[in-house]
């Protein structure tokens, strides 16, 4: 499949050579050796017109050409109704399997649980469990090796060892798009014999030049595509400004372009992705950070907070810097550019009351004065058993640290950065109730030896009834 991709780009960069719309180019060997590249504007019974680089127009009989281009060519315009004749068919493995599906390839390792083929799609495992039924075909070679590898196996079969059969060898070659093997093959018949055909082959050498070098640009186009569309855009955006500077007037960029891969572009995505990967790293360097902080048995509370308002920040931006391989000042103005879709949540749990004050609580006019019967353990001004309040005193904030497990303290920690941080943005406050007094703030509890209720304050958020949990992003 990648052969015939490359070979179909192939087309489509020749075919830019040519001003008209639609024309596409051709290199046509013909018998004596000799390669003749243009543009065929006519196919008739007897053969073709071509017009060459040069703008000269040629008429080429079919008799003069290889065999080969000559049954592509008149299957490509209609001229034959046999599309084997052009084929390079070689024996192969056609696989019935148990669902239905139909395979062609070679195959080229078999054990006892299983054969791996080559086909045009790669190179498939399959347990011989899946095998229905398995046949004997022909394979178009094309279809599943690259063109250097035909060229390899075709050298190994026929020991191609003489000029002319290195010759012969070298039209092969070029017939399936190996330009670079075929330029090899006639350098060494030069080497081997300076007078066989030297008008020929020296003819041969020059438009395998052009070829090569065209074959070159196409192979980093498809490669700067490939790392476009893998994710890979350092690598996209390198091959591009190569590309650029070497061949600035090549055809391919402005092709490149309309296919939506320019150089800018490829900035303004990878500047994209490198925000998605820093917002990403962001809040999980920062998840291990806190947690750190959290685990230091020897932190008190105050110095637990100090680190995560002071110096957590900081270890995380290192870190993305290590890992991405970039400024810490680059981190930060990158992660200030993020989405900011994804929230994360931070909770201060039962040390709510470390955060949150409680208001002074006015003195309704409603309330009975000692003198009107509001005295603890009395009556009110209805004659009713009045419910007194015990205070409850607060547990010393460094008391309360010590007692907590792991996530509580990576809870309370994450929502303490959320709310001292400059980097994220708060999104809002929510308050459940409290687990213990279910948010009434106290828990009535009834005296029997006195006969009234006591309303004791909630030693958990000691009257505050909610916990605090912030949202931030």
């Amino acid at each position: 499949m990648k052969t015939l991709r490359h070979l179909a780009l192939m087309g489509l960069f020749l075919s830019l050579l040519f001003s008209a719309a639609g024309a596409k180019a051709e290199l046509v060997s013909l018998q004596t050796g000799e390669p003749v590249v243009g543009k065929i504007t006519e196919a008739r019974s007897d053969g073709i017109i071509m017009e060459t680089y040069s703008g000269s127009r040629l008429w080429i009989g079919w008799d003069r050409m290889f065999e080969g281009d000559a049954a592509r060519l008149k299957r490509e315009w209609g001229l034959v109704v046999d599309p084997r004749e052009d084929a390079i068919l070689i024996p192969g493995t056609r696989l019935v399997m148990k669902d239905g599906l139909e395979l062609t390839g070679i195959v080229v390792r078999e054990d006892q649980q299983l054969l791996v083929l080559k086909t045009q799609t790669g190179s498939n495992r399959i347990p011989h469990d899946r095998i229905e039924r398995r046949e004997d075909s022909t394979v178009n070679a094309l279809l599943v090796f690259s063109p250097g590898e035909i060229v390899d196996q075709r050298r190994k079969e026929t020991q191609a060892s003489t000029p002319a059969e290195l010759f012969g060898l070298a039209i092969f070659a070029q017939k399936v798009g190996a330009f670079r093997h075929a330029k090899a093959l006639l350098s060494e018949v030069v080497a081997g014999d300076p007078d066989f055909q030297p008008t020929a082959i020296q003819s041969q050498l020059e438009a395998l030049e052009l070829l090569i070098a065209d074959q070159s640009l196409l192979e980093t186009a498809e490669r700067i595509l490939s790392h476009h569309r893998s994710g890979q855009i350092d690598r996209a955006i390198e091959a591009l400004t190569q590309l650029v500077a070497e061949q600035p007037d090549s055809p391919l960029i402005a092709d490149l372009k309309r296919r939506g891969v320019s150089i800018d572009k490829l900035n303004a995505y990878q500047q994209g992705l490198q925000v998605k990967r820093v917002s990403k790293a962001w809040f999980l360097e920062l998840q291990d950070a806190i947690t750190a902080v959290a685990r230091d048995r020897e932190l008190t509370l105050q110095e637990a907070q100090q680190m995560v308002a002071r110096s957590v920040e900081e270890t995380v931006i290192q870190a993305i810097a290590a890992k991405l391989g970039i400024e810490g000042t680059e981190v930060a103005e990158l992660f200030q550019e993020r989405a900011k879709v994804s929230k994360y949540v931070g909770d201060y749990g039962s040390g709510t009351y470390l955060v949150v004050k409680l208001p002074k609580r006015k003195r309704s006019r409603n309330t009975p004065s000692r003198q009107q019967g509001g005295r603890r353990g009395g009556r009110n001004g209805q004659g009713q058993r009045s419910t007194r309040q015990r205070r409850t005193p607060k547990r010393p904030a460094e008391e309360w640290w010590a007692q907590m497990d792991l996530p509580a303290k990576r809870r309370y920690l994450t929502a303490y950065y959320a709310e001292k941080s400059k980097s994220v943005e708060l999104v809002r406050e929510e308050r459940p109730k409290c687990s213990r007094c279910g948010g009434r703030g106290f828990r009535i509890v009834f005296s029997p030896g006195s006969g009234s209720n006591t309303q004791v304050v909630c030693d958990r958020c000691y009257g505050i009834k909610y916990d605090k949990r912030v949202i931030f992003r």
